[in-house]
């Protein structure tokens, strides 16, 4: 029986409560290329703007995977009170980047695949191969085992599956986007700025700045459902074939 997506929520958000700032010290990493992205903004010749733009997409990737992958181990060893090694997690984490960069392409491959197909096989897929990155990051798989292993997760309670999906994710989402547009409009009004100016398609720069900082608290709890979601889901399927194993035991 899995949890309710409440108490993945909460569980999730007291691991990220207790242990906010060594979270942070990840995903803070963003910040870099963040700035440097509203930097390009301002080279002058829209060639250089755009090949640096590149090279800040790239740097931004990598350091997205290696955030993810840190992230959720440090999440999985704090959850399990398992001494912590920040070094070493670093260190190994930049090792891992490889087959979870993999890994997130044949995902992209299949989902996008299923969608050109028709919208319902793209989401299905999606659904199916969710925790393909968990798979190599938790328990280290190669990504044609991550992918076998998040089907074999999802099989047989596809619905269930599907809301604590949805669940964790828009919930953290609709809170962060009212806690960021209530800030973003109180310092508008105290600086005499229109609600139209402060969030149109080209926004001020503090406002960007604003933004990117709140991700920064954010995205480590975003990751962190998804962990709890993963071993949740594990732990369930365990259960699940623990009488089958018995009763083949019982009858050799």
């Amino acid at each position: 029986m899995l949890s309710t997506p409440q108490n993945l929520l909460v569980a999730s958000f007291n691991v990220y409560r207790s242990h906010l700032w060594i979270f942070v010290g990840y995903t803070a990493w963003l910040l870099i290329p963040m700035m440097l992205f509203i930097v390009a903004g301002k080279i002058p010749g829209q060639t250089a703007s755009f090949l640096f733009a590149i090279l800040m997409t790239a740097v931004q990737m990598i350091l997205s995977l290696w955030i993810t992958i840190s992230v959720m181990r440090c999440g999985m060893q704090l959850k399990n009170n398992q001494p912590l090694d920040s070094n070493t997690l670093s260190l190994e984490a930049l090792r891992n980047i490889r087959p979870l960069l993999m890994v997130v392409i044949l995902q992209l491959l299949i989902v996008a695949g299923g969608t050109l197909l028709l919208i319902v096989p793209g989401i299905i897929f999606w659904i199916r191969y969710s925790f393909a990155q968990q798979a190599v990051i938790i328990d280290k798989q190669t990504p044609k085992q991550a992918l076998s292993f998040s089907r074999s997760l999802v099989k047989g309670r596809f619905w269930s599956v599907l809301v604590r999906l949805l669940f964790g994710p828009v919930v953290i989402g609709l809170a962060y986007a009212l806690l960021l547009g209530g800030v973003v409009v109180l310092v508008g009004n105290l600086l005499g700025i229109d609600t139209e100016t402060l969030f149109s398609e080209d926004p001020i720069l503090w406002v960007q700045i604003i933004q990117s900082i709140g991700d920064v608290f954010m995205i480590p709890l975003f990751i962190l459902y998804s962990l709890f979601l993963y071993e949740e889901l594990k732990i369930s399927q365990t259960k699940k074939e623990s009488p089958k194993l018995e009763n083949e035991v019982t009858v050799a």
